[in-house]
């Protein structure tokens, strides 16, 4: 009597061939002749037609595993390919700085300084910060009776002073706590973007004087602010220097013509401001306490001079007096306009950004490696050098499109 294969479940088969063994006493497999002392028979055993299934799922798994791992190895060169892209796009894109635009804006409550020596004072402080620096700005643009995107809709006013809400341009709270960092998220997005510089005649009072992070002792007792520096965004105001003259003048820096506010505007606040927006250098203040025979010698960021036996130093724009700034605005107000700096408060930090320019000259050149060992030293010397945070954070984020992915945070 034959039975079919899959009519047998559990029946002795041959440990060779698989045949079914119609007889337990056989000692021999009556298909191919094995002797089960060589072979013996087995009853663990797969169907033939469940055996080749599983033989063809193996065969599939191990196809698509062989895929996946291609793919996978496929996706990750893409991939690497593409953020090396992106990243020599973003290093061919960066230049020594941003392109500036300046906007001037005034509203009617408030003096205004004549179009004309607004104009005069962009270019007085694009010469002072090439002076003071070292470095010229040749990409700028000038948009006159406009209002930069980002600020339009804060500037709707009332302009009385009285009971100003918190979304009030005319408070120093708005910028740093509202709106510089909601622009700062974007500048970090856009390493290319330009810097938006606004000349207005609106009053910036102060009112953060206890919780504010800004260097704040050299306002005067009015506790009004002339300008405002950040690397997304500069604001500056005609406002304390057209309405508080007979603070100047008590001073013995009086400001009589428009040429006079002309350079207070573009050498003591805009090209002072550009220093904070472009280069990253803080304030420095010098206490009023100590003996002045000059305007000060260099001095830390927390105010007090690294050496009294320095030489004076008359003419550092970033360094400022306690109470007003008067005494700093007389000395600069005596320099001459065209002429460098005698200043060498700011070398470190200045060689940082010198040595950064060539690393991207060198990059553009196709000279990659001599490019990053450059701007490997050009952070070394900002970490060290007392370079605002923000500088150090874009550098080491530039520092990673060199070598290959790098995730903006």
């Amino acid at each position: 009597m034959s039975f079919r294969e899959d009519e047998i479940g559990g029946t002795a088969r041959c440990g060779r061939c698989a045949g079914i063994l119609p007889d337990e006493t056989l000692t021999f497999c009556p298909k191919c002749g094995v002797p089960f002392s060589r072979v013996p028979p087995t009853d663990t055993y797969t169907p033939f037609q469940e055996k080749r299934e599983i033989q063809e799922r193996s065969r599939e798994r191990r196809r698509f595993y062989a895929l996946s791992a291609l793919a996978l190895f496929s996706l990750s060169l893409c991939l690497a390919i593409a953020g090396r892209v992106v990243n020599d796009q973003s290093l061919r894109r960066l230049s020594s700085f941003p392109a500036i635009e300046f906007y001037t804006f005034d509203v009617s409550e408030f003096p205004k300084l004549s179009p004309s020596a607004r104009r005069q004072s962009i270019a007085i402080a694009v010469q002072a910060f090439e002076d003071h620096f070292g470095f010229p700005l040749r990409d700028y643009s000038i948009h006159e009776d406009r209002l930069p995107e980002e600020v339009a809709p804060y500037f709707q006013g009332p302009w009385n002073g009285d009971d100003l809400s918190a979304e009030s341009p005319m408070l120093l709270s708005f910028w740093e706590k509202r709106l510089y960092p909601k622009l700062f998220r974007e500048w970090r997005s856009k390493p290319a973007r330009p810097l938006r510089v606004l000349i207005t005649n609106i009053p910036l009072f102060a009112n953060t004087m206890k919780d504010s992070d800004l260097e704040l002792r050299h306002l005067s007792g009015s506790g009004l602010v002339s300008g405002l520096g950040h690397p997304s965004f500069v604001v500056t105001t005609t406002y304390r220097m057209l309405t508080r003259d007979d603070e100047f003048a008590k001073a013995g820096a009086s400001m009589r013509t428009e040429g006079d506010y002309s350079r207070h505007l573009g050498e003591y606040i805009l090209a002072h401001e550009l220093g904070h927006a472009l280069l990253g250098l803080p304030d420095f203040v010098v206490s009023n306490a100590k003996p002045m025979p000059g305007l000060r010698s260099p001095a830390s960021v927390g105010g007090a001079s690294t050496d009294q036996n320095d030489p004076v130093e008359t003419d550092c724009l970033m360094h400022t007096d306690e109470g007003g700034g008067f005494e700093a605005w007389k000395h600069l107000s005596r320099r001459t306009l065209g002429m460098p700096s005698a200043c060498h408060a700011y070398v470190a930090g200045l060689d940082a950004f010198d040595l950064r320019n060539q690393s991207l000259a060198l990059y553009r050149a196709g000279h990659a490696t001599q490019a990053k060992e450059r701007h490997t030293e050009a952070l070394r010397r900002a970490e060290a050098g007392g370079l605002q945070e923000w500088v150090i954070a874009r550098w080491r984020e530039e520092q990673g499109w060199f070598s290959g992915f790098s995730l903006l945070k």
